[in-house]
């Protein structure tokens, strides 16, 4: 039986970098998701997946 792995990585999306100070779907993910692709990354998982509360 053959096993294949695959790869991901975990990071939120106010975690990349944004022009507001906070990360969107912007340059900062297009460019974030060339680089999952360059490193044969399968999977990115963002959380939180709910708005985030104040403060």
């Amino acid at each position: 039986m053959s096993v294949q792995n695959k790869f991901g990585v975990l990071l939120p999306i106010s975690a990349l970098p944004g022009n507001h100070g906070i990360g969107d779907f912007s340059s900062g993910a297009f460019a974030f998701v060339d680089w999952l692709k360059k490193v044969n990354y399968r999977y990115w998982q963002i959380l939180p997946l709910n708005p985030l509360g104040p403060g």
